[in-house]
């Protein structure tokens, strides 16, 4: 293998003091020789740099430290290690996650196989804190330019930053950045960069990545927040956006369907929020319907319902609305 290409890793590194040990450890165990480790700091007032630092000093790897002035967040972090980046290729670790020793071997030799832009690792497993595991479903084999968009649409490419081989000066050239302050940023950098003009491709491998589920964690699937809501709200608007200006909510099943579940996303984030009364969460359930007005045939039902849902609540309790709602739309 040719090994004269530097490839930057990039760790943005927050309050992880129980886990950092373990992901440094792995990306200097790569055998892919010439690494640039770049930790990005962002101010988690815990001592999650000084172990990672301690742990690179003591290793013949190439490293530095970059810090932010306060806490910026994940987008920030990831922003700031691209910025400082001088590898030809860049790859996103998250702190509290680890790699296998082959990893950057495997992404880069799928990435000069096929004279690709980006490469999704595959082999990705989830480890749980009662020390089970799982598999995130394997990416679709060998990704290409032309279908980078539908694969996304359809799910068979992963939305997270992390676990991809990205060609640094082609990706500059794309202008697309992480949208700093939003949960759900993974889903707007993913969608951007499928329908730009880079070139994808995937690797072959068993358990390359290794993706801890915390409890309390941002992406808790438990938790309900105003920020995950805000979140999952840009991502939507973002759909919305690209669908009705491209056309795509008219003529492709694909994006018709993506959107339809990114808005019952954000409809179920609406009612899980306990801490709010049914009167509140179906106002909120009727406003969202008046910004994104366009429904396709597919999400016809769900926008009968709702909009007899809201306008029965005049008349009746919110809760009562919801029953005769439904049992009208069923007729």
């Amino acid at each position: 293998m040719n090994v004269d290409d530097l490839v930057s890793v990039i760790i943005p590194v927050y309050r992880v003091e129980q886990y950092i040990e373990e992901c440094i450890v792995s990306v200097i165990k790569q055998t892919y020789p010439r690494l640039e480790i770049i930790l990005v700091d962002d101010c988690g007032g815990d001592s999650s740099i000084k172990i990672a630092e301690n742990i690179l000093k003591k290793s013949s790897r190439e490293w530095k430290t970059l810090s932010h002035d306060r806490n910026r967040g994940l987008s920030a972090a990831r922003n700031t290690g691209v910025n400082a980046a001088t590898g030809k290729y860049f790859y996103f670790l998250d702190s509290d996650d680890y790699i296998s020793n082959k990893t950057i071997s495997v992404l880069l030799e799928a990435i000069r196989f096929y004279n690709a832009h980006m490469v999704f690792g595959n082999g990705i497993t989830k480890l749980y804190e009662d020390g089970t595991t799982s598999q995130i479903k394997e990416n679709a084999a060998n990704l290409h330019e032309m279908d980078a968009f539908d694969a996304f649409l359809r799910e068979d490419s992963f939305v997270m930053a992390w676990h991809r081989l990205i060609d640094r000066r082609a990706y500059l050239s794309t202008g697309i950045k992480f949208r700093e302050g939003i949960v759900h940023e993974d889903d707007i950098w993913s969608f951007q960069l499928s329908r730009s003009s880079l070139k994808v491709c995937s690797a072959p491998g068993q358990s390359f990545y290794y993706y801890r589920q915390r409890k309390g964690s941002i992406m808790d699937a438990e938790l309900f927040s105003e920020k995950r809501y805000n979140g999952a709200l840009a991502v939507l608007r973002n759909f919305y956006q690209v669908g009705i200006s491209e056309g795509f909510l008219y003529n492709n099943i694909n994006f018709i369907m993506r959107y339809c579940k990114e808005f019952n996303r954000v409809v179920s984030s609406i009612m899980s929020c306990r801490s709010q009364t049914f009167r509140h969460r179906m106002l909120r359930i009727k406003k969202l319907m008046q910004e994104f007005s366009f429904f396709p045939k597919e999400k016809k039902s769900t926008y009968l319902f709702m909009k007899a849902w809201y306008r029965l609540a005049y008349f009746m309790p919110a809760r009562l609305a919801y029953f005769v709602a439904a049992k009208l739309v069923r007729r």
